[in-house]
């Protein structure tokens, strides 16, 4: 099993692993990304399991592909526990950029967690650098 790094750009939070690690037994499954064998939510849970010498850990597969896959990690990160910062949202929107270009800066913000104007803006530099790039 590998950790998906590409949603939290600064890392793993200690302190937040030092938390999990007091309540590790009533922590939710961790999702995998079955494809793959990629942990899509739960990095934090997986070091708390580590920490305290866990053996094994609760887990459920998510069966898609990597764009779905991008965006359900986006999704749970926002939902629960350590909340994804508004750097790794604007690098997630980017990302989902290059996985979904057709869609609306609505549907981006709504997949995200970032405002329409936020994704717009996110667009617009997007698509500025790939003009000048050519």
């Amino acid at each position: 099993m590998r950790i998906d790094h590409r949603i939290r750009r600064s890392g793993e939070n200690i302190r937040h692993v030092n938390t999990l690690s007091d309540v590790a037994a009533l922590l939710p499954p961790i999702v995998v990304h079955r494809s793959n064998m990629t942990v899509i939510d739960g990095a934090h849970r997986v070091r708390a399991a580590h920490h305290t010498g866990a053996q094994w850990i609760d887990a459920v597969y998510f069966d898609g592909d990597e764009a779905q896959a991008f965006l359900l990690a986006v999704r749970l990160n926002n939902t629960h526990g350590l909340p994804l910062s508004a750097a790794d949202r604007m690098a997630a929107a980017e990302q989902a950029l290059t996985f979904y270009p057709d869609w609306t800066d609505y549907q981006l913000a709504q997949a995200i967690g970032l405002s329409e104007r936020a994704i717009a803006l996110i667009r617009k530099r997007a698509l500025t650098l790939a003009a000048q790039s050519r």
